[in-house]
């Protein structure tokens, strides 16, 4: 993803009849992107190249923020990129751009930085944005990301968390992601589905156990409960076990590793659909004995 391919038609540049569609890609009214280049990027690149295209032209009383934040910080979401830029501005601020998602807040904008010119949300705030409007998956994935790459710490997490006034809209679910927040997840899929274990009242897993036989250390696991280790992508992490230029190679070191596990664990494992509808997930658990508790026991 380079902005500095961007292409600006208009006064400075060429007219946007001029350009060959096979080439260009329309990013925005107005702007266009090398279609080549286009074609390869995955959705967050291309929403953060829309906030890109869209940036010059707006006043200095936009912070960019929720999603279009998420973006441009590398932060994951769970589900789609919205079509439109997300921004706040203070008060009764209006725009006429189109393609626009304003939040219209009462008081201060909110903590923001600089990136690449970009006024930006920090990424404490746009988790704290995320979960204020969103699922509690989504967020998560958000939240954890942004401590397993130590782009914000967990206390400035908790402490951005309580300082959300009472009776604010969402103030609860962003309690919830910041007491549930936690590094050591490596995927998007981990953390949606530590979201559904808690929403459906699951005993509370341990994240990335130690894999370990008489023959030695040999791996982590995703989750950890008493007699059950659970894997919940498929990607399993070997180490120097697993040759990425060999598919071969990676299903017999899969083989081996699952075995391993089989001899002093049993082993429950689940993909993306099974924890994004949730019922497959909750199937599988269920069959190994990890069913819903009477209360919720994880956050006290």
């Amino acid at each position: 993803m380079n902005p500095d391919a961007l292409l600006r038609t208009g006064t400075n540049g060429p007219r946007a009849e001029q350009l060959d569609p096979t080439v260009w890609t329309r990013v925005r009214h107005g702007v266009f992107y090398p279609a080549g280049q286009w074609k390869s990027l995955h959705d967050d690149a291309k929403h953060s190249l829309l906030v890109h295209a869209s940036v010059p032209k707006w006043s200095t009383d936009h912070v960019i923020s929720h999603w279009s934040a998420a973006a441009l910080h590398g932060l994951p979401i769970i589900g789609g990129w919205p079509e439109r830029v997300h921004v706040s501005v203070l008060g009764r601020s209006r725009t006429t751009q189109h393609g626009l998602q304003v939040h219209r807040l009462s008081d201060d904008l909110p903590p923001s930085q600089t990136r690449d010119g970009i006024r930006l949300t920090t990424p404490v705030q746009t988790v704290l944005d995320l979960a204020r409007c969103t699922s509690l998956r989504s967020a998560l994935a958000a939240a954890d990301h942004a401590l397993h790459t130590e782009m914000i710490g967990l206390d400035d997490l908790r402490q951005g968390a309580d300082a959300i006034p009472a009776g604010a809209r969402g103030r609860r679910l962003a309690r919830i992601v910041a007491e549930l927040a936690d590094g050591r997840a490596e995927s998007p899929l981990e953390s949606m589905s530590r979201a559904v274990m808690f929403e459906h009242r699951l005993p509370r897993p341990d994240l990335q156990v130690r894999l370990e036989d008489g023959g030695g250390i040999f791996g982590r696991g995703d989750f950890g409960w008493p007699g059950l280790v659970g894997e919940c992508d498929g990607d399993m992490k070997y180490g120097a076990e697993l040759s990425p230029d060999d598919p071969s190679a990676r299903v017999r070191a899969e083989k081996r590793r699952e075995d391993r596990i089989r001899r002093f664990s049993d082993m429950a494992r689940w993909g993306w659909l099974d924890a994004f509808h949730q019922s497959g997930m909750l199937r599988i658990l269920a069959q190994k004995n990890i069913r819903p508790m009477p209360t919720q026991l994880w956050i006290t």
